[in-house]
């Protein structure tokens, strides 16, 4: 056995540590409750790691006077137990594998916390890790005599020369040696000692920033996202004041004295004009930025210049041509210039903390990469190259790692990537910081090096109505945790999606005949049913569409980039908009798979519904009017003749006969617009109706009797600080 396992007082893998002197296991400094003989179990395979335990070492450790029986029955709960605490499985192990028929091995990497005041290290296979010590047998007895050299002496022979090349050569062997096991040294592993909660209002957050003595973030609906602060210790929440009815966070400077935000030209959609502006702190008038530049993402670099970025469309039906450049200029906004350009979408940007150095990810389907390059512009390379959903790349404080989330905010975690050196930018291996038991995003590490910044998120909603006669909100469906229901025209099926992990569900209207159709890791938004309801389309959080039958058979893909459709009145096409720039809306007849791309020629036509069979109707790049577009004569006409409010999100009814729709600001409301007569009437106030978000926005739906329907958010969105143990 390995003696510095031998003599371990803490072992510690992952957000996992197991104290053998208190036989306690925690998870990220939270006691999990595991009985004795299991934590036996779990003690025997810690001290042995990448080792065999066979069951018959384990029989003789913890049963020794049971008969074989009891024993089989005995081990078999313990493991299982074991795995139960650490979140692991049989079938897909990460700690404990099972080995047929012969035992138990640990797999996962250790770090040994020893009785001593060394620190060592255990590798997977059960050898010292790089911290152990070397021993080297020597036999004091042996003598070596001298042995002559047979050949003499020639008078011009080099033998300095010689053994001066031989020397350097030897050197070179080790040094190269020295730096290849550097490279390959794995990092030590930090690890997330505890959690603390800092806001508890329960409020949609989203990008944050501090200074060290607090932490700056959004709260609210996207439509309305105001600016507040907490102290770093938690506490209440307390509003930052600006004159904006909606702005977003980009970053803080270095001295902590102002932050720059981005603000929307009027709603905050994906035709809006977004502006950079900077808001002193702790109060003070805002000032605009970069004069009429546009952008979507900025960072700031110590000294006060300021990055940032600017997305150029090529204006094709599949976004080629895209690209994005990133540029800089002096704290006023002034003598900008381009550092690099990539094609795709704006990506994520973060500046390092001595202004030295630039994360930057590149967004293009299909390739989506994190690149480093100089504040200068020099020194472009690519570090790795991204899967899933990582994002919201981080430096570290100590500019060794990088913080990011990976996954979407419904099943996300906090990961760690670190450089593994500084001659060869070279990045380790990803570590994985969080494992649940709730979603943590939007990571950001606080300056003094000590926590990270996190939101945990847990999404809940309740199902109400607006009842037209009592005008009272009702609970719908028996108020069950659902959002985005849909109906057939004749009432008989709904559909809507889970919020806690956004999965497609499907019953009649009364609640009965529940069926699931979609399962993780496909997360469905915006299902609709098909007008003679057998079929349901919906798109994934990656901008998908697909098409499944009520009987809940495999969904079909429609598109790789498309969202929000709509059906026909026949339910053979679908009406829907391209999920990449330029957003342009397209039709699809299903029966074929058959597209065509429309080409208005007024403003962009967003989304919408089929009002017939030949007539569309959706917004104006304003969000002001609702505009129809008639497919054979190509024309488009207002349905309403003077701008509405600023509006947010809409449904048409199942009759087709309403066109209902929501307004944003300070004073939200429920309105609608009669599809024969044109006539509009407000339905009522959504002031003090607490709703759920669902894709950044709230939404409205329609049930068969023509009463509006609405998620109430009883989930949370709070602030934590993860305090980190650095190795």
């Amino acid at each position: 056995m390995n003696e510095p396992t031998q003599r371990a007082r803490v072992v510690r893998f992952g957000v996992f540590e197991v104290d053998l002197r208190t036989a306690e296991l925690r998870k990220q400094g939270v006691r999990i409750r595991l009985p004795g003989q299991s934590f036996q179990v779990l003690e025997a395979l810690v001290r042995r790691p990448g080792e065999l335990v066979t069951r018959a070492d384990l029989k003789q450790k913890l049963w020794p006077e049971d008969s074989y029986g009891d024993f089989e029955h005995g081990i078999n709960a313990a493991v299982n137990r074991v795995r139960e605490a650490l979140g692991d499985s049989s079938d897909n192990p990460r700690f404990v594998e099972t080995l047929p028929r012969r035992g138990y091995r640990f797999i996962a990497q250790v770090h040994i916390e020893p009785d001593g005041t060394a620190k060592e290290a255990s590798t997977p296979n059960g050898q010292p890790g790089p911290a152990a010590e070397l021993h080297l047998d020597i036999d004091q007895n042996s003598h070596h005599e001298p042995v002559a050299d047979p050949q003499p002496s020639v008078a011009f022979r080099p033998r300095n020369s010689i053994r001066r090349s031989v020397a350097v050569a030897a050197v070179a062997v080790t040094v190269l040696v020295l730096l290849v096991m550097w490279w390959r040294t794995p990092p030590a592993v930090p690890v997330v000692e505890s959690v603390i909660q800092l806001t508890d209002d329960g409020q949609p957050k989203d990008s944050m920033v501090s200074d060290r003595s607090r932490v700056y973030f959004n709260e609210g609906p996207k439509t309305s996202r105001k600016i507040a602060q907490v102290s770093i210790t938690g506490g209440p929440t307390a509003p930052v004041e600006t004159r904006f009815v909606t702005s977003f966070i980009d970053s803080i400077t270095h001295n902590g004295s102002a932050l720059l935000v981005i603000v929307p030209d009027g709603a905050p959609d994906i035709s809006s004009s977004w502006f950079l502006w900077s808001v002193p702190l702790p109060t003070g008038e805002p000032r605009r930025l970069l004069g009429s530049f546009e952008t979507e993402t900025a960072d700031i670099v110590p000294d006060g210049r300021i990055l940032f970025a600017q997305y150029l469309a090529a204006g094709t039906t599949k976004g080629t041509g895209d690209r994005t450049d990133w540029l800089i200029a002096d704290k006023d906004g002034s003598n900008s210039r381009k550092l690099v350009s990539f094609p795709g979408l704006i990506g994520d940007v973060d500046v390092s903390p001595d202004g030295q150095r630039i994360l930057v990810t590149q967004e293009q389907v299909g390739d989506r990469k994190l690149f480093e390059v100089a504040s200068d512009g020099t020194g472009l390379r690519e570090l790795r190259k991204l899967v899933g959903d990582e994002h919201n790349f981080r430096w570290c404080a100590n500019e060794k790692c990088i913080v990011y989330q990976s996954g979407s905010n419904l099943k996300s975690d906090i990961w760690l990537l670190p450089m593994k050196n500084i001659v060869f930018r070279h990045t380790g291996n990803p570590i994985r910081l969080t494992n649940g038991p709730m979603p943590y995003s939007n990571p950001y590490p606080n300056p003094d090096g000590k926590q990270i910044f996190a939101l945990g998120t847990k999404q809940r909603g309740e199902l109400v109505r607006y009842d037209l006669k009592s005008h009272e909100f009702l609970p719908f469906l028996s108020g069950i945790s659902a959002t985005d229901p849909t109906f057939s025209r004749d009432g008989r099926w709904v559909a809507y999606t889970s919020p806690s992990d956004h999965t497609l569900w499907r019953s009649l209207s009364d609640g009965s005949e529940r069926v699931q159709l979609t399962f993780p890791p496909t997360e469905v938004e915006f299902p609709a049913i098909s007008p003679d309801g057998t079929k349901i389309s919906f798109h994934s959080y990656k901008r998908e569409l697909f098409v499944v039958g009520v009987e809940g058979r495999t969904p079909q893909k429609v598109s790789d980039s498309g969202w929000y459709a709509s059906w026909s009145p026949n339910g053979n096409y679908l009406f829907y908009q391209d999920g990449r720039p330029p957003y342009l809306p397209h039709i699809i007849d299903i029966r074929t798979n058959r597209e065509s791309t429309m080409t208005p020629t007024k403003d962009p036509f967003g989304g919408g519904f089929w009002l017939s069979q030949d007539i569309l109707v959706g917004l104006n790049e304003k969000h002001t009017k609702f505009v129809t577009f008639n497919l054979k004569t190509q024309q488009f006409k207002d349905l309403w003749p003077s701008p509405l409010n600023d509006i947010e999100n809409w449904m048409l009814s199942p009759d087709a006969k309403y066109l209902y729709f929501t307004t944003r600001g300070a004073e939200p409301k429920v309105m609608r617009i009669s599809v024969a007569d044109h006539k509009l009437e407000t339905i009522t106030s959504l002031k003090d109706l607490y709703r759920a978000a669902n894709s950044g926005e709230t939404q409205i739906n329609v049930a068969p009797d023509g009463s509006p329907i609405f998620t109430l958010d009883t989930g949370y969105q709070e602030i934590y600080a993860l305090n980190i143990r650095w190795p």
